[in-house]
């Protein structure tokens, strides 16, 4: 079997031109307060800092993506 290596970036521009093209969008350096899972998807608590005021959003998701780097918290990949 052969194998190929990517870098990071490479990938990373990969699998968003990809989840773009399939209408998902992707934030990076989000953090994550809580997330729940149900019968009907995912909610999930996303604190946001507008003009230095934080809010928190309630979201509700069909599927949510954590991907944990070393310089961050989440990446939070949803739809």
């Amino acid at each position: 079997m052969t194998g190929v290596m990517l870098g990071q970036s490479l990938h990373q521009a990969i699998l968003r031109k990809h989840l773009h093209a399939a209408g998902t969008d992707v934030e990076f350096d989000t953090s994550l307060i809580s997330l729940e899972q149900d019968a009907d998807g995912v909610k999930a608590e996303i604190p946001k800092t507008e003009e230095g005021k934080e809010t928190i959003t309630h979201a509700k998701f069909a599927y949510v993506v954590g991907a944990d780097v070393v310089r961050s918290k989440w990446s939070l990949v949803h739809q």
